[in-house]
């Protein structure tokens, strides 16, 4: 149910913090930056969330009224994914990397990282998650694997 009540949340992360920012403006910058346009009614709430790592800025999380345009953002990112910079949302900003994701629930952003540092650990090359499930892939070409939980990450070979 914690990660169901997320369906049409993301969660942006690298966009530095400043003072009296407005998380709608932070948004209609991203979006413009990825080339989605984005309406007064499109978003239900935008508003900074800590980070476990003190070290980073809080990420944004964008609520948005339906899941449609949720995905429309998620797709319009991976488009440009190798290359969107906080520099391209605010030319103020430095030119570090922005990321764009499904807003996971604590519990599911521990597994997803649990993934990731055992396929490097073991060689795998991706590991992601996709609508709150994950999935892993040791090189281009070979077959997906669907993880569902602890016991299949410590299952992987």
């Amino acid at each position: 149910m914690e990660q169901y009540s997320r369906v049409n949340n993301i969660e942006i992360s690298g966009l530095p913090a400043t003072k009296d920012e407005s998380g709608d403006d932070l948004v209609k910058d991203v979006g413009a930056a990825i080339g989605v346009e984005v309406l007064v009614g499109d978003i239900s709430a935008a508003h900074r969330v800590p980070s476990f790592r003190k070290d980073r800025d809080p990420a944004l999380v964008v609520q948005f009224v339906n899941r449609t345009k949720k995905e429309e953002w998620i797709t319009k990112y991976r488009m440009k994914k190798p290359s969107l910079t906080a520099q391209q949302v605010n030319q103020r900003f430095p030119s570090q990397r922005v990321y764009i994701n499904d807003h996971l629930s604590p519990e599911n952003k521990q597994l997803l990282s649990k993934l990731k540092q055992k396929c490097r650990e073991i060689g795998y090359t991706y590991a992601w998650c996709r609508d709150a499930k994950y999935f892993a892939r040791k090189a281009p070409g070979d077959p997906v694997k669907e993880i569902s939980n602890f016991e299949d990450i410590d299952k992987l070979k």
